[in-house]
C-alpha cells in the first residue's frame, strides 16, 4: 500500500505537524464547500418573495468580501500578527460566529439582516487565515517539498468541492440548511486545533530588510517574475468568472440537459482537478513559466470546446480535462510565493494574494452576467476561452523574447570579432 503513494507525497506525509495540520484543513474546506450551498439556500428562506435575488446576492458577499478587503488592505498588520495567530483568529471567529447561525434559526430569531451581518463577521479574518495557511507549510515543509505539500492541500479543496455541495444537499433536506452552516462552524473548530497544536519552526531571514520592501501586493510586484505571474493570474481568473454563469445556461440551451447533467459536469471537473493536483505534486520539479502558461492555454482549449460542443460527452470530457489542466496552477503560485517572499512579509503577501484571487473571480462573474444576456452562453464561453488562449500566447511572448533576446547578445559577445562584424 505504501508503494502506491507517491515519493514526494511520503515525504512530506512524514512530518508530525503537517500531518495534523492538513486534517484541520481538509475538513474546513469541507465545511465551507457545504457552506457554499446552505448559505444562498438559507438566504433564500429568509427572504420575501420579491427579494430573493438580492437576499442570494448580499449573502455570497458578505460571506466573502470583508475578508478579501482586510486581507488586501492590511498586509503589514498580517505579518506583525504572526502565522499561527493569523489561522486562529480566522477559524476562531469563523467557528464561533457561525454557530451563532443555527442557534437564531431554531429559536425564531434570525432575520435577513442578522443573517448577513453574522456572515459578514465571520468572514472577516478568512483572507488572514488563507494566508496564514500558505505560510504555515513553508514553515513546516523544507522548499524541496513544498510543490508536494501545496499540491496536497489544494487538492484537498478540490476534493471537498466535489464532496461537499453532494454532502449539503443530501443534508439540508434532512436536516435543513442552519444546521449545516453549524457544521461548517464545527469544521473550523477542527482547524482552530489543529493550528493551536503545530509547531512551527521560524523560517531563514532574506537579504531584503524588514521595512525596506512594501507589503502586500505592492510587494510582490516589485520582484519582476512575481508581477508577471501576478498579472497573469488576475486576467486568467477574471476571463475564467464569465464560464460560471454560462455553464448552466450552455446545459440548457444547447446541450439539452438539466440539472443532472450540470451536476455530472462539475463532478467531471472536481475529479479531474483531484487527479491534476495529486499529479502535479508527485512531480519532482516544474518549470514555473512554461508550466503556469501551458495551463492558461489548456484550460482556454477546454472552454472553447465546452463552448462549440453540442454532445454531453464531449462536454464532460472538456470540463475533466479543464479540471486536470487548471488543478496545478494555484499550488505553483503558491510554491512561488513561499520562495521568493521574505519570510518576515510572507504572511501579508500571501494573505493579499489569497485575498485578490477571491475578489477577482466574483468581479469576472458580474461581468459574465451581462455578456451572457447579450451575446449567449455559446458565445460567452468562445470568447472566454479564446481570450484565454490569447493571453497564454501574449505571455509566451513577453516572457519568451527577453530569453532570446540574452541568449543572441550573449552569443554575440563571445563570437570572434570577424563574426560579430
Amino acid at each position: 500500500m505504501r508503494r502506491l503513494v507517491p515519493r514526494a507525497y511520503r515525504d512530506v506525509l512524514t512530518v508530525r505537524g503537517f500531518r495534523r495540520f492538513i486534517v484541520g484543513t481538509g475538513l474546513s474546506f469541507v465545511g465551507d464547500a457545504m457552506a457554499n450551498v446552505a448559505v444562498p439556500w438559507l438566504a433564500l428562506e429568509l427572504a420575501t418573495d420579491g427579494s430573493k435575488a438580492l437576499a442570494v446576492t448580499l449573502a455570497a458577499i458578505a460571506f466573502t468580501l470583508p475578508g478579501a478587503l482586510v486581507g488586501l488592505l492590511f498586509p503589514r498588520a498580517a505579518d506583525r500578527i504572526g502565522t499561527r495567530r493569523l489561522i486562529l483568529m480566522d477559524s476562531g471567529i469563523r467557528g464561533v460566529v457561525l454557530a451563532v447561525v443555527p442557534v437564531l434559526a431554531w429559536t425564531g430569531h434570525l432575520g435577513l439582516a442578522s443573517y448577513v451581518t453574522l456572515l459578514a463577521a465571520s468572514s472577516i479574518f478568512h483572507g488572514w487565515g488563507a494566508g496564514g495557511r500558505m505560510t504555515l507549510i513553508a514553515t513546516l515543509i523544507d522548499e524541496p517539498r513544498r510543490m508536494a505539500a501545496n499540491a496536497l492541500v489544494f487538492g484537498q479543496s478540490h476534493l471537498a468541492f466535489v464532496v461537499g455541495p453532494v454532502l449539503a444537499g443530501l443534508l439540508i433536506a434532512e436536516v435543513g440548511a442552519p444546521a449545516v452552516i453549524g457544521l461548517d462552524a464545527l469544521s473550523f473548530a477542527a482547524l482552530f486545533l489543529a493550528a493551536a497544536t503545530v509547531a512551527a519552526h521560524p523560517l531563514p531571514r532574506m537579504r531584503t530588510v524588514l521595512g525596506t520592501r512594501p507589503a502586500g501586493v505592492r510587494g510582490v510586484v516589485r520582484h519582476p517574475q512575481m508581477a508577471g505571474l501576478f498579472a497573469l493570474t488576475l486576467l486568467f481568473y477574471l476571463l475564467y468568472g464569465p464560464t460560471e454563469v454560462a455553464v448552466p445556461l450552455q446545459v440548457r440551451q444547447h446541450l439539452h440537459g438539466g440539472a443532472a447533467l450540470f451536476g455530472v459536469l462539475g463532478t467531471a471537473f472536481g475529479l479531474g482537478a483531484i487527479l491534476g493536483s495529486l499529479v502535479a505534486g508527485a512531480v519532482a520539479k516544474l518549470k514555473l513559466w512554461p508550466t503556469a502558461l501551458g495551463i492558461v492555454a489548456g484550460w482556454g482549449a477546454a472552454v472553447v470546446v465546452l463552448g462549440a460542443t453540442s454532445g454531453p460527452v464531449v462536454a464532460i470530457s472538456a470540463m475533466a480535462a479543464g479540471g486536470l489542466i487548471f488543478a496545478p496552477y494555484p499550488a505553483i503560485v503558491t510554491t512561488l510565493l513561499q520562495a521568493t517572499t521574505d519570510p518576515a512579509e510572507l504572511a501579508g503577501v500571501t494573505s493579499a494574494w489569497a485575498s485578490l484571487v477571491v475578489a477577482t473571480v466574483p468581479l469576472g462573474i458580474a461581468l459574465g452576467g451581462p455578456l451572457v444576456g447579450v451575446l449567449g452562453p455559446r458565445a460567452v464561453l468562445l470568447l472566454s476561452g479564446g481570450s484565454t488562449l490569447l493571453l497564454a500566447l501574449v505571455g509566451s511572448v513577453l516572457t519568451g523574447l527577453p530569453a532570446l533576446w540574452r541568449r543572441e547578445h550573449s552569443d554575440r559577445a563571445a563570437a570572434p570579432p570577424a563574426a560579430r562584424a
